[in-house]
């Protein structure tokens, strides 16, 4: 009995327990994202690193199907391709013109077999009372030769004809791969671009590996996310909750939002949306969790940018007022950049995949259009120039040569031709006798001589205009050789008086660090592709500094502030211009979340170039609110 109560006591009080759990306290990390935005990931290429050969500068407003991001691929050239094609060709064309000398030359071989094997017919048609045994049996054995010579030289008729079958049909599938090979390149040459797929504003992602933002010319690995496209106006927040709190949360539970950016800034939503089974969460962090969605509210006071991390509570938090005690200003560290930079990168050359630096005129130096940033070196070009130029020399020799053998051969055809017409005049003739003053058979034979030389007549003009088309693509693949190695040549001419690099436009030179994260120098190695330095021009500087995301919301946008310039106590005023476009990580070591502020200098101070690093000294209020922190923000 005593059992029994306690068993129905334990069944009263275990609803009770349920109950308490599910409605436990649960905060969770948030950050906001961008609704229907897309992500801007680094197309394939078979190099990487690869650079980002152009994109689109942060914050600029684009429309669906314009070109955000492409990159650089020296390793796709489609005019190679198609030079190849057009050698391919040629080379087919002169493999069939041999195929056919080699096919009307067993032709005549062929009728010169018929020939024979007439002629001996009628001398083994003989009776053989009116002849010699001797002599009889000799035209028999002439005869069999002759069929058996007919044979072989049919079949020699039929494999020059298969061969040359077979050969237009391995150059119509070579010619077809070639088709697919440029297809291929065209749509990789395509691929090389992302277009926008939303209308919206461009962010640069944080790029892990360099410690840096993506922008034109910072180099990245294929399906590297370098960005987003941010539809405007349309947001939501996603938070993740480990498996042990999945029990306390359901759809459509009310949860209590506390922005990070604003403190003391809290209001009510919904959870929207939880995923039906377990993700491996955030970046960096371990265990199991669930993908909470949850729609945000509109909010007079406040903008949400993406990556703005927000708290998501079960219960509603305390009000907190921000300290009546709050710091006279705010210090944060800035650098002075320009708006107008010009990425500086080598030159592309087939084949040639670094450089080494030789002359380099020193960082901050101002240039004008046109003068010299540096002088780059290869010695593996100027050999490479040196083998062209040997090349292309033999292939005129060897040119000259042809041209004079095909000029020898033409008219030895044109007297082989000649001689088979009196041939066959001369035959002609013979078959005019009257067939009473000579034998059956010899005027037999002179019918067969008249036919036969008429036929090798023609067959002399075939194959003479068969051997005068080998010459001529004989002429024409060695021509087509000697245009590549001149296209080949002249590219690399190019090339090298591409390695003296000078500025396009005005600006001061900034050098940019290699892969080792050191600033290019002279005797530096390169690699293609990288970009070496950057042109600024100093008529349109501007500061970008990162302020903490707690301190974001104490910011108004517009005021005036001080900055200290280095190098000594000089201070310039300046003003907050506007914010970045979304929450970032500081570093690829620091994952703190800071947002960019872009200041504008009121007067332009002398002598500061950009890549100067800065302080900024905000003023704050000291009798700041939530509501008076977020005021001018948005």
């Amino acid at each position: 009995l005593s059992m029994q109560v306690q068993a129905a006591a334990t069944e009263k009080t275990a609803p009770a327990k349920t109950n308490n759990a599910a409605q436990r306290l649960v905060i969770l990390n948030g950050s906001v994202e961008s609704l229907n935005s897309q992500s801007l990931f680094i197309p394939a290429s078979d190099n990487n690193p690869v650079p980002l050969k152009y994109f689109v500068p942060e914050g600029s407003k684009v429309k669906k199907g314009d070109v955000v991001l492409s990159i650089g691929t020296p390793g796709n050239n489609t005019q190679e391709m198609q030079t190849r094609q057009e050698q391919q060709q040629v080379k087919m064309a002169l493999e069939l013109a041999k195929l056919e000398v080699v096919a009307i030359d067993a032709e005549r071989a062929f009728h010169t077999a018929q020939i024979a094997l007439a002629k001996a017919r009628l001398d083994a048609s003989l009776p053989q009372g009116q002849i010699s045994a001797l002599d009889y049996d000799k035209y028999q054995t002439e005869k069999e030769k002759a069929v058996k010579e007919l044979e072989i030289r049919k079949a020699a008729v039929e494999i020059a004809r298969k061969n040359i079958s077979k050969t237009k049909a391995d150059g119509e599938l070579e010619a077809r791969k070639n088709q697919l090979q440029m297809a291929y390149l065209l749509k990789e040459n395509a691929n090389t671009s992302v277009h926008a797929e939303v209308d919206g504003v461009v962010i640069h992602a944080f790029n892990t590996w360099r410690g840096e933002r993506y922008d034109e010319g910072v180099p990245g690995f294929s399906g590297n996310r370098a960005g987003q496209v941010m539809t405007e106006g349309q947001f939501e927040l996603i938070a993740w909750a480990l498996e042990a709190d999945r029990i306390s949360l359901k759809e459509g539970m009310q949860v209590f939002l506390t922005p990070d950016a604003y403190p003391g800034k809290s209001f009510a939503s919904t959870i929207k949306r939880i995923s039906p089974a377990p993700e491996s969460g955030p970046a960096g962090e371990k265990g199991r969790f669930f993908k909470i969605t949850i729609p945000l509210p509109a909010q007079a006071e406040l903008a949400y940018a993406p990556g703005m991390s927000i708290r998501v509570s079960t219960a509603s938090a305390p009000t907190r007022h921000a300290a009546q005690s709050l710091p006279v200003s705010l210090t944060i560290d800035g650098e002075v950049l320009s708006r107008n930079n010009k990425a500086i990168s080598p030159p592309s050359i087939r084949y040639i995949w670094n450089y080494t630096i030789g002359q380099i005129v020193p960082e901050g130096t101002y240039l004008k259009a046109g003068e010299q940033i540096m002088q780059l070196q290869s010695t593996e070009v100027q050999e490479r120039l040196v083998t062209s130029r040997n090349m292309l020399n033999e292939k005129n020799k060897a040119l000259e040569k042809l041209l004079l053998e095909q000029k020898e051969a033409e008219r030895l055809g044109e007297i082989q031709v000649a001689e088979a017409r009196a041939a066959a005049e001369k035959a002609a003739r013979k078959a005019t006798m009257p067939k009473e003053l000579i034998r059956r058979i010899d005027y037999d034979k002179l019918v067969i001589d008249k036919e036969a030389s008429q036929a090798q007549l023609e067959l002399q003009q075939k194959l003479v205009a068969a051997q005068s088309a080998q010459r001529h693509a004989e002429k024409r693949f060695l021509q087509t050789e000697m245009q590549m190695e001149q296209k080949n040549q002249d590219s690399l001419l190019a090339g090298i008086k591409a390695l003296t690099i000078t500025a396009p436009t005005a600006g001061i030179v900034q050098y940019r660090t290699s892969y080792d994260d050191e600033k290019f120098k002279k005797g530096s190695k390169i690699w293609v592709g990288q970009t070496i330095a950057g042109l600024a021009d100093p008529d349109s500087m501007y500061i970008k500094a990162k302020v903490p995301e707690a301190q974001y919301g104490l910011l108004r946008m517009g005021q005036t502030v001080t900055v200290k310039l280095p190098g000594g106590n000089q201070t310039v005023q300046a003003k907050i211009l506007r914010p970045g476009l979304a929450f970032q990580s500081r570093s690829h070591t620091d994952s703190s979340v800071v947002r960019d502020l872009e200041l504008e200098f009121t007067q332009r101070p002398a002598n500061l170039k950009p890549g100067s690093a800065v302080q900024v000294i905000i003023p704050l209020a000291k009798a700041a609110t939530p509501a008076q922190a977020t005021a001018n923000v948005k």
